[in-house]
This record gives structure tokens, sequence and C-alpha cells, in this order.
């Protein structure tokens, strides 16, 4: 919206510089530190951008990709150390992504009123530089493994014969999907609301409560997925959560509703969205084990990076083209549903593969225990 004005182009351009990309899987805690440094600098050097390009290159590109190193590290590292809490533990640690807007939503619309935009976004970059704190005191996971060189890494977590696999393959396209329609609601969720008549101060205040539903809904998640009261409970919450959530997209797209309609679809939006995000690493563990979640995430992560990277800008331009933001509210319901219909499939698949590895098992055990028989007979 500020962007619009001030580098004098339309919301399909402007939309390249909130579009997150994701990087390879780092479980490195100096690397951490280094990344939010770059994520800081990166954010500094946007606040000087003399067109929308640098902005892009500088905010979207590598601030994104800064931010995917340190998402997949501490994901890596909860699944190392938590076993039996491991679905409690994602969905503690990822509230933070909730308690962000919780906080930042009010106090970003000051700076951007007080010091612009350009103002704002420098102060975040010194808010950026905390998370080195936490990087310092975050602990390498415990590994037997070598240490593996850059290149190593990268060839360890894209691995092409991974996508041999039909189900890595169909939840590749829902993670890409999924954050096609994400992306496009969230970089034009202000615009939204104040097409509807919000004032700036108002949205940012129904953007906090978005943020405290996120949470609820990914200690909710936890809570529910550490019970385990039915098989693969972990990817029925997760499709569950992503046909939802297409559904409140096309419910906030209707335009001319009162003030109340859309705080409440905004913060059941919140919710679900908390409950996709808390879900998801749960679910790449049951679908491919924990020994295989880093690796399993290289192509995963690509895909949501290239998710972000198109379902923003694609929403831009419906807005462009339609001058209505709902327009790319519906897109975005549209593919969430589709998308969830993916991780339907997964089901009977996850189903019939967890049936084989106990039938492996069970000839395993029956196999050990026959030798042993005969061991001691001898």
């Amino acid at each position: 919206m500020y962007l619009d004005g001030d580098f004098r182009t339309n919301r399909s351009v402007t939309a390249w510089a909130s579009s997150n990309c994701y990087c390879r899987p780092i479980r490195d805690t100096k690397t951490v530190i280094a990344a939010y440094v770059v994520a800081a600098f990166a954010c500094a050097g946007g606040a000087f951008a003399p067109n929308i390009s640098t902005l892009i290159i500088s905010c979207g590109v590598i601030a994104g990709a800064c931010g995917g190193i340190t998402f997949v590290a501490g994901v890596a590292i909860i699944g190392e150390y938590f076993e039996i809490w491991q679905g409690m533990a994602f969905a503690i640690a990822s509230t933070g992504i909730g308690i962000a807007p919780l906080m930042l939503a009010p106090l970003q619309q000051y700076l951007i009123d007080v010091y612009t935009w350009r103002g704002a976004l420098f102060i975040s970059a010194g808010v950026l530089l905390n998370g080195c704190v936490v990087g310092a005191i975050m602990r390498d996971p415990p590994t037997d493994h070598k240490t593996l060189s850059a290149k190593e890494l990268l060839q360890a977590s894209c691995n092409k014969y991974q996508l041999n696999d039909i189900i890595y393959i169909i939840f590749c396209i829902f993670n890409f999907m999924h954050m096609f329609g994400v992306s496009a609601s969230l970089v034009l969720l202000y615009d939204h609301l104040e097409s509807q008549s919000y004032t700036p101060e108002r949205a940012s205040w129904s953007f906090t409560m978005w943020g405290i539903l996120n949470i609820c809904g990914k200690l909710f998640t936890g809570v529910l997925i550490h019970t385990k009261q039915v098989s693969q409970c972990s990817v029925h919450v997760l499709y569950t959560a992503q046909a939802m959530l297409g559904a409140f997209f096309i419910l906030l797209a209707l335009p001319g509703q009162v003030y109340l309609y859309y705080d409440v679809i905004l913060s059941f939006y919140g919710f679900v969205v908390g409950m996709t995000a808390a879900a998801w690493p749960t679910v790449c563990v049951d679908l491919f084990g924990q020994k295989k979640l880093m690796a399993t995430m290289g192509w995963l992560l690509l895909c949501q990076g290239a998710g972000c990277t198109i379902g923003a800008p694609i929403g831009g331009r419906l807005n462009d083209a339609f001058q209505t933001t709902s327009a790319a509210y519906y897109m975005a319901g549209c593919v969430s549903v589709i998308s969830s219909l993916f991780v339907l499939v997964l089901l009977p698949i996850g189903r019939h593969n967890l049936e084989k590895e106990r039938r492996r098992r069970y000839v395993t055990v029956t196999s050990e225990s026959s030798q042993f028989q005969e061991e001691i007979i001898v």
C-alpha cells in the first residue's frame, strides 16, 4: 500500500517484496546467527532502496532466504530433542509466528506513521539483530555424522531420488499450493480491510487479533496431535485445517459486511493457519520418519518458497485487474480447498505404508525369535 505510491507502481509488482524464499536446511547455530545478521542488513539496505527491484532483492529474496534458514534450524533441533512430546514441542515453538503480529502489528503501524515505511523497515532491521541472541542459546542437535560441506548439505536436503516417492511428490504439491494461497492473502490483508472502510489503526488491531488466535490454534493442534485419538492424527488435522482455511478465505472476500463479520472471520483465519503451521512438521515426521526429517525438508521448503514467490504477485495482479482485493481471496480460497484434497489422498497411501512397515517388523521379530530358540536348543 505504502510502496505503491512511493515507487509509483502497481500492487502486482510491490507484492514481490513481501514474497519470501526458503533456503536449504541448516542445523548449525553459528549459521543461524549469521542468517539473522544478513537478514538485518538486507532489511536495513531495503530502507534505502531507490526502486522496487532493489527492495524485492533485499527484503524478498535475501531476508526471506535467511528466514528459511532460521525456521528449519528450529524444526531440526526440536525434532532431535523431543520424541514423545514432539507434536506439542513443534506447536509451542511455532507460536512465535503468531506472537510476532500480535506485538509488532500495532508497533509497525505506529512506526510507519511516525517514520514512514523506510524508517520502520530500518528499525525492524535492528529488531532482527536480537535473533542473534536466540541463535547463541540454541543447542546444536546431537549427531554422529561427520560435518558436511555446504555442497554436501545441499545434495542431502534436495536429493533427487526423493522425487521417486509418490507421497513426497503429492506433499510437495500441497506445500506449493498452501503457501501460494496464504502469501496472496497475507500480502493483501491490509489493503482488503481498508477497502472495507477499516482505518489503518483498526486494521492493525484486527491483525493483532489474528495473531492471538494463531497462537491458540497452534497450541490446540499440539494438544490434539499429542492425544493421537486416531491413526495419522496429524494428517487428519492438516487436511481439515487446510479445507477450513480455504472456506475462510472465500468468506473474507465477501464485500460490504460489518466490522464484526470481518473480525470474526479474520480470527478464525488466524486460528486455522496456526493449525496448519503446527501440524506440518509432525506430518513430515509421520510420513517420512524422524531420520529423514532434514532430508525431506529440502524440496518441501523449496516448493513453499516457490508458492510464496508466485502467489503474492498473482494476487496483486488480480487486484490490479479487477480493482478489488476480493478476487485474490477467491483465488486463494479455491487453491486452498483443492490443496486439502492432496493431503486427503495421503491418508490411504500412508495407511498402506504403515501396514507394510508393521508386517515387515513382525517378520523381522519372528525371524529373530526363531533364530534365538534354535540357538538355545543347540
